[in-house]
């Protein structure tokens, strides 16, 4: 049961430390924008601004309703690994 509460505990942890983490980056975000700094170095970290941008995807799901023997015949298949996933209940 050790086992279980510590990993419980970081993962509590973690989730506080990442919202940290975002507040920090978005107030960096903001004022890289008000200064126009698209990069900043030093001997800690290096930190590159990238702006906002728009991507294309494939929607696979009417992909394969419209053209079943196309998306077949392009799908890749990839072998994954085993790993756990741990939800922390209660404690927020």
């Amino acid at each position: 049961m050790t086992v279980l509460q510590n990993i419980a505990d970081l993962c509590t942890t973690k989730k506080q430390i990442e919202a940290q983490e975002k507040e920090l980056k978005d107030k960096l975000k903001q004022a890289m924008e008000q200064f126009g700094i698209k990069k900043f170095e030093s001997d800690i970290l290096n930190i590159t601004y990238v702006p906002e941008g728009t991507q294309s995807k494939v929607d696979t799901t009417k992909l394969k309703k419209l053209y079943p023997d196309i998306a077949e015949e392009c799908t890749k298949v990839s072998k994954t690994s085993a790993y756990i996933k741990v939800t922390v209940k209660g404690g927020e």
